[in-house]
């Protein structure tokens, strides 16, 4: 089989592209906007064989959150390919290369929704955290008092979101610090601004909402962010509002799902959904990026298929705020890249995935001490790219 060529997008490549983007995911009929090609913060990519593109993937510029660190992550997205060449190696060998590139470009680790999570798996990416999305029936939605004022704000005052922004950061792994292009692709999307709302001064809850045309239809919150108790309480109450004319509402919640505390019943509906996936590019790398609070010392082994380079052994040395990572001639804890990656952002925990059979380990100080670097915390992002 010819070889395939990486490159760059370029605009004389836009119809064929459409074509197979068409046959993935869009639809016959589907125009996507000039962003699609040319979206700021992004890189779009294009794969050809003998002249003819075959095969499309997209890295968004993006950042996660572990403790005080941020670690540099590309968002990989639009991985696509041509039907005559599906079933083929061409959408493996495309993601291998997307991550040899994201390692060059010192992208520590990826993020992705999957179309179908076990075919990433086999790429070395896994499912960290939890996202749960909740329904209410409009009627059912619990009645609070709250002294937060709740005002609509405009999309170009996305400055007084960020300190509330900048809460869940410090307390969820994997949440992007986003820039000002970032804040507009939210709040305005393919240029439809969104209605905001807040509560609180300085803002202790936002709710981003698009308004639908569909009269006593469902509701669905785009994005809800609070920064206190009272910012969740007043984020209950503008659900109050927005339901008066609406059958049932639903969002999404992060981890520890606080609707569930008080006011879980028959008729709200939980489920997981949207999982997001990540994977470390660069094993010593992500390690010395960390911010540990602790200090100690162990050594490691990292199985990674697609990119062999990760594997080490390593021999990790750290003190509060600095990691020293160096070749280790062995390792006294072993597993694969899927569960390095839930390890280093938290969830699964390190423990937890040793009680799964997830990690091997031959020396339980060497496991405590790496547990103590990549401590348990809770993952979440809400990026949609």
């Amino acid at each position: 089989m010819k070889p395939l060529a990486m490159r760059d997008f370029d605009p004389r490549d836009r119809e064929p592209v459409l074509e197979i983007w068409r046959d993935a995911f869009l639809g016959d009929d589907a125009e996507p906007s000039e962003e699609w090609f040319c979206l700021p913060g992004a890189r779009l990519f294009v794969w050809e064989r003998e002249g003819e593109i075959c095969a499309t993937a997209r890295v968004h510029e993006f950042q996660a959150s572990r403790g005080e660190a941020r670690l540099s992550c590309g968002g990989l997205a639009v991985v696509a390919v041509a039907l005559p060449v599906r079933r083929t190696g061409v959408g493996a060998q495309v993601v291998r290369e997307c991550l040899s590139w994201m390692r060059a470009e010192r992208f520590l680790l990826s993020s992705l929704y999957a179309f179908r999570e076990g075919w990433y798996r086999s790429l070395g990416y896994e499912v960290c955290g939890r996202r749960w999305k909740v329904t209410v029936p409009a009627s059912g939605l619990p009645s609070v008092e709250t002294a937060l004022t709740v005002r609509e704000v405009s999309a170009d005052d996305w400055r007084l979101l960020e300190p509330c922004h900048g809460a869940w950061i410090r307390r969820y792994s994997g949440m992007n610090p986003r820039t000002e292009e970032r804040w507009n692709k939210v709040l305005v999307p393919a240029g439809k601004p969104h209605t905001i709302l807040a509560a609180g001064d300085p803002v202790e809850v936002y709710v981003v909402l698009r308004s639908t045309g569909e009269f006593s239809g469902e509701q669905v919150i785009s994005e809800a962010v609070w920064a206190t108790p009272a910012g969740y309480r007043s984020f209950l109450d503008i659900l109050a509002k927005v339901g008066m004319n609406r059958s049932r509402i639903s969002w999404y919640e992060p981890p520890d799902l606080p609707y569930l505390v008080e006011h879980f019943d028959a008729d709200v509906g939980v489920c997981l959904a949207r999982p997001i996936m990540f994977r470390v590019n660069d094993v010593p790398g992500a390690l010395r990026s960390l911010r540990p609070d602790a200090e100690g010392e162990f050594t490691v082994e990292v199985m990674d298929a697609a990119l062999p380079e990760n594997r080490g052994p390593w021999a990790v040395r750290f003190k509060p705020g600095e990691v020293d990572v160096t070749a280790a001639a062995s390792a006294e804890i072993a597993l694969d890249i899927r569960a390095f990656s839930q390890a280093l952002l938290g969830q699964p925990s390190l423990r937890a995935l040793a009680s799964a059979g997830r990690v091997a380990s031959w020396s339980e100080s060497a496991l405590g001490a790496a547990a103590a670097l990549m401590p348990e915390s809770e993952v979440y992002c809400l990026e949609f790219f």
